[in-house]
């Protein structure tokens, strides 16, 4: 069973990605990930969910989740070596409550989020 309030690092070519793990385990072994995107203020950023330093540690400046990007993915194939316990109770439910409102995330992941 996922332990709430994680978050796990991905990394590409160049960069290191931090995502969120935003609800329970489901009998698919489903979760619900969202990433963070560095916010410049730009009318194509979702403000559903801003994210201040503080918030996380891995939050240097204000940054925001990008709906869009949300993805639901199988809880056992993220590494468990990268799974961090890490995200306060009140950010998982900003980002958890931001996933329901926004106008942007795909509709099979607001469908998950809400029966989740």
């Amino acid at each position: 069973m996922c332990n709430l309030e994680e978050s796990f690092s991905r990394f590409d070519d160049k960069t290191t990605h931090r995502y969120f793990v935003i609800t329970h385990v489901d009998s698919n072994d489903d979760v619900l990930v969202v990433n963070r995107s560095t916010y410049h203020g730009l009318p194509s950023e979702e403000t559903t969910c801003i994210l201040n330093p503080g918030d996380h540690s891995s939050v240097e400046h204000t940054s925001y989740i990008p709906y869009k990007r949300a993805k639901i993915e199988k809880y056992s194939l993220i590494p468990r070596n990268r799974l961090e316990k890490d995200v306060s109770h009140e950010l998982y439910e900003r980002m958890r409550n931001g996933a329901r409102m926004s106008d942007f995330i795909p509709y099979e992941c607001y469908q998950f989020i809400m029966s989740h």
